[in-house]
């Protein structure tokens, strides 16, 4: 086989490595722009009232948020802070404590969870076993539908709070099976950089067969 086959099937042969391989790195992953966070606590929570736990929520920290996903890969990421700055928790303290947050993906309904607070009475950061506290639980969400048949899960993690102070509120969202759309964007390769590939090889091949000419004359 003279040198110019051998690079044409060279050719071909990274050529489709390559188009399969950028196909298979976009397929797994969905990019997912969070646009709006916010909490809505109960009446249980406020300031200066014996009977209302002071825990302050807050998403001002976020912006729009905007990150992959990669298939059956957990990703997690901040929606907001949560403070408890109760040095002393009452009994009148630990009713009420239901919140909801709110979570806005471009392209998708907005997502309500819903968090179940719960307080111990006494001095925060008391001694073990004696001391005050806080936490709070979240609702999960599965099979969540976007695009065209794609689905994810996301689930806001879990808090518990033993001394005062803020707490990162995180959530984590697992990509369960992609978008019809998604995979059809994938599956199209980079045509620049195949194309110059190609080229490069061509003229190589080229150059080998004119010397090779050149020799025999």
């Amino acid at each position: 086989m003279n040198t110019f086959k051998k690079t044409l099937l060279a050719l071909s042969a990274i050529a489709t490595l390559a188009g399969s391989g950028a196909a298979q790195a976009l397929s797994v992953r969905t990019t997912f722009n969070l646009t709006t966070a916010s909490f809505s606590p109960s009446t249980g929570y406020g300031t200066g009232n014996s009977n209302s736990l002071d825990v302050v929520f807050s998403s001002s920290i976020l912006s729009t948020l905007s990150f992959d996903t990669i298939l059956e890969t957990p990703k997690t990421f901040i929606i907001g802070t949560i403070n408890l700055r109760e040095a002393e928790i009452t009994p009148g303290e630990t009713n009420d404590l239901g919140v909801t947050a709110k979570l806005t993906f471009a392209g998708l309904p907005t997502l309500n969870f819903t968090g179940t607070g719960s307080a111990k009475a006494g001095d925060v950061g008391n001694r073990p076993g004696e001391n005050g506290s806080y936490s709070i639980a979240w609702t999960a969400l599965t099979n969540v539908a976007f695009g065209t048949g794609g689905l994810f899960d996301i689930a806001l993690n879990p808090l518990t709070f033993n001394v005062t102070g803020s707490q990162f509120e995180t959530a984590t969202i697992t990509l369960r099976h992609l978008s019809d759309d998604t995979v059809g964007a994938a599956s199209v390769p980079e045509p620049t950089s195949i194309a110059l590939l190609g080229l490069g090889l061509l003229g190589f091949a080229a150059s080998r067969r004119k010397a090779s000419g050149s020799k025999n004359a």
